[in-house]
């Protein structure tokens, strides 16, 4: 006979015992051990385990693992995102005492107090229980008989400060950081193949404080998150990392991040969309608008991975002059309905020097779009069939 199924026989029979187990671990998507399981089940039918309880406020030091009913108060060191799953969902936080720290998993309903905290914030638990989890480390679980609440008794616990770096800090390799900022640009999610043949998925935006703006890269699942946000939202990314991309650093956004839009406590200045006279730019990132005065087609290319690439370009014009713009791969398809005289804003481009001057470079970070509320007047364009916007000033009947 199975020695979890001892204290069970007579209420309930082998069969059904172990059917249970396999359903309980199941509704959490396999979250939830075989001896977590049997802890429930014995709770539900009222039947004690004799497992250690310590009904007392503990210490973080003290805790082992069986420990069933037990109370603890502690600072959120870190919140990560909750996950959602065929029958519940859990969400983890970092709780911090002076004696060490502790994963605490959140079940179900228990999860709905993770909106309500923040790195500093204290909390009570009661009713936990402990048990082993992510590489053999306990932890600590409230589920449906836990409590967790805000709490206003400090109990002299050290202080914890989130790591809140400004964009213009970011000049190194950086782990579990936390970074606010507005959305300056959204860009498109792709697919790619992983290096286990299975197909991976990467979405970016450009973030912007009062001290930089850097692009920060969104992974697999979390892209879902650019569905859902828009030009301006202020976003807290809490538990990134960064490293070096093309050009710079870059945040990146995985699995442990945990996102916040438009918190109440943050305030950052709206961005206000800044467009460059054609005559004063200077190399670095952009923004620009002008009337395409040619366009001058586009070339196929060999990428060094084998690889196909493409690459095309067109002069751009306003008030002040002229410039070329050079505009790669997948966004090179626009110039299929882009002619003469059409004008057009090229968002978040980068300039730089090219064989003959200055070079706008339009890439995958680059919005470019036909604009329509552009309506100044444009130097040299050349004399020809051009396609133009404006407005009707004055109609004059000269007859025919």
């Amino acid at each position: 006979m199975d020695e979890d199924y001892e204290k069970f026989k007579g209420i309930i029979s082998e069969e059904e015992f172990e059917n249970l187990i396999k359903e309980k671990i199941k509704n959490v998507g396999g979250l939830l051990t075989r001896e977590g399981a049997v802890a429930i089940i014995a709770a539900e039918h009222g039947i004690d385990l004799g497992i250690k309880e310590k009904k007392e406020r503990i210490k973080i030091k003290e805790l082992q693992e069986g420990m069933n009913n037990i109370s603890i108060i502690g600072r959120v060191k870190k919140i990560y995102p909750i996950k959602e799953f065929e029958n519940g969902r859990v969400g983890n936080i970092i709780l911090d005492d002076e004696t060490g720290e502790i994963r605490v998993a959140l079940w179900n309903d228990r999860t709905k107090i993770l909106e309500k905290l923040k790195v500093g914030t204290i909390v009570e638990i009661k009713h936990g229980y402990i048990k082993k989890g992510f590489r053999d480390a306990l932890d600590l679980n409230v589920g449906n008989r836990g409590v967790v609440e805000i709490s206003n008794i400090s109990m002299d616990l050290p202080e914890i400060e989130e790591k809140m770096m400004k964009i213009g800090d970011i000049n190194e390799e950086l782990r579990d950081i936390s970074v606010a900022g507005r959305v300056k640009a959204i860009f498109d999610v792709r697919e790619f193949e992983k290096i286990d043949g299975g197909t991976g998925k990467v979405g970016s935006i450009i973030l912007k404080d009062d001290t930089g703006e850097i692009r920060v890269s969104f992974w697999n699942e979390k892209t879902d998150i650019l569905d859902r946000i828009k030009k301006n939202d202020i976003l807290l990314l809490e538990n990134v990392y960064t490293r070096e991309g093309f050009n710079g650093y870059e945040i990146q956004v995985g699995w442990q991040t945990n996102v916040r839009t438009n918190p109440e406590d943050i305030d950052l200045p709206e961005i206000k969309e800044e467009f460059v006279k054609i005559a004063y730019l200077k190399e670095g990132t952009v923004n620009v608008r002008g009337a395409v005065k040619e366009v001058l087609g586009v070339k196929t290319f060999e990428k060094i991975d084998g690889g196909t690439g493409k690459v095309g370009s067109i002069i751009l014009a306003d008030e002040t002059g002229e410039i070329r713009a050079v505009i790669w791969n997948e966004k090179a398809d626009i110039l299929e309905n882009i002619s003469s005289g059409v004008k057009i804003k090229i968002e978040n481009a980068r300039v730089k020097e090219g064989m003959e001057g200055l070079e706008i470079h339009v890439n995958r970070s680059t919005e470019l779009s036909v604009d329509i509320s552009y309506e100044k007047k444009i130097k040299n364009l050349e004399k020809g069939k051009v396609e133009i916007m404006g407005r009707i000033s004055k109609i004059e009947d000269k007859g025919f």
